[in-house]
């Protein structure tokens, strides 16, 4: 089977690491994967990361023709395509073409100004074409024929509890939605343990300024593997989120994560078993959690590690996620 998958993109966040997973299984379980990019802004991420497989990346130049003729020229089985651009567009062209098209819906936030308006085109064109959506949440939103599957990694069998001190992490982009002001609220009250922020964003600048000693900011991680065995909670204090990838690297590697009870994160963590879901709108028990989190034993952070990636293993491998992704595409 031949897969086209089709994004508009310039950077590399939770779309773009979803893509390369997605690629990466495609591959593994002997599809052919290509990934098409609406417009060519250069040098992009994703041809580093993927630079170990064979994964042809073709960049259009934001045209409507080069994608008509990048259709034609490779002939794709399902065009899949990631972001409320290339679902509009893919959906509206693919359907004309008789073209079995594909979209996942990675975000639930509906956003401001123009992007309110692409949202709501984005569902409204969503009937035209079966949409996955990556957390129930978001799967509620969408209309017509529409499947849940949630984000998923590859997990390795071989892990090693880490979580040994005392090191909080938030692991993502600096901005409202992520939370990141209560983060800094967080470790201002929890002044007896370390946080570190591994990611930028708009509101970085701001963040330094008001900033504990206890913070440390490590800038932007382009391998998070090299730095998750650093890692002994994550903490995810989100408005709004998807099932998101740094919840799932971190929970595979044994690391629990505190997080807000949005979006697909109250089904990924087991409250008190592989970590803490919590209301956002009570940021100071999150602070309550995480100076009870430093007292555990460490035979009760073991024990929370083990079910951490025991979830992932289960529930968010690529081993679950491929079958079930089959029979969408066969549907």
């Amino acid at each position: 089977m031949k897969i086209m998958i089709f994004l508009d993109s310039k950077g590399f966040g939770g779309i773009e690491t979803h893509v390369e997973y997605l690629a990466r299984m495609l591959m593994r379980y002997k599809s052919t994967a290509l990934i098409v990019l609406w417009n060519d802004y250069g040098e992009h991420p994703m041809e580093a990361k993927l630079s170990d497989i064979d994964v042809p990346i073709v960049k259009l130049n934001g045209n409507l023709h080069s994608f008509v003729k990048a259709l034609k020229a490779s002939r794709p089985d399902i065009v899949h395509t990631h972001g409320y651009k290339a679902g509009i567009i893919g959906r509206l062209i693919c359907r004309l073409m008789n073209i079995k098209v594909i979209s996942t819906y990675h975000a639930g936030d509906t956003g401001r100004g123009k992007m309110r308006l692409y949202t709501w085109l984005d569902e409204v064109t969503s009937l035209l074409a079966p949409s996955i959506a990556v957390s129930r949440g978001i799967f509620k939103t969408l209309k017509g024929q529409k499947h849940c599957l949630q984000n998923f990694i590859p997990v390795s069998g071989d892990w090693t509890v880490v979580n040994k001190n005392h090191r909080v992490a938030f692991v993502g982009r600096l901005s409202e939605e992520k939370g990141a002001h209560h983060f800094i609220e967080i470790a201002r009250v929890c002044y007896e343990q370390e946080f570190h922020i591994y990611g930028t964003g708009p509101l970085e600048s701001e963040l330094k300024k008001i900033a504990p000693n206890n913070v440390t900011f490590h800038g932007f991680v382009s391998d998070m593997e090299s730095v998750w065995g650093d890692v002994d909670l994550l903490c995810m204090p989100s408005l709004n989120e998807g099932t998101p990838y740094a919840a799932l690297e971190a929970m595979a590697h044994g690391i629990p994560v505190l997080a807000s009870d949005v979006g697909g994160l109250p089904h990924l963590i087991d409250h008190n078993v592989n970590g803490w879901c919590l209301s956002i709108e009570k940021p100071l028990q999150f602070a309550s959690k995480i100076n009870a989190w430093a007292r555990l034993e460490q035979g009760e952070r073991s024990a929370m590690s083990a079910a951490a990636h025991y979830k992932i293993s289960r529930k968010y491998s690529e081993q679950s996620a491929y079958p079930q992704l089959m029979k969408i595409y066969k549907k």
